[in-house]
């Protein structure tokens, strides 16, 4: 399912764009690429949760 969500991004496309503005230019391993793909996992495994009504 992860892969369903994921293969929309233009992987070239977004690679060309980090080179140009220079976002991963001091990382090592979290780049903005692991950034996208976390996020999106962590949207994915979102609990649902009903409101409280107080």
């Amino acid at each position: 399912m992860f892969s369903k969500w994921f293969s929309p991004i233009h992987v070239e496309n977004l690679s060309e764009q980090i080179m140009q503005t220079g976002q991963d230019r001091y990382t090592k391993k979290f780049t903005t690429y692991t950034y996208i793909k976390l996020l999106l996992l962590s949207h994915l495994e979102e609990p649902d949760f009903e409101p409280v009504n107080l």
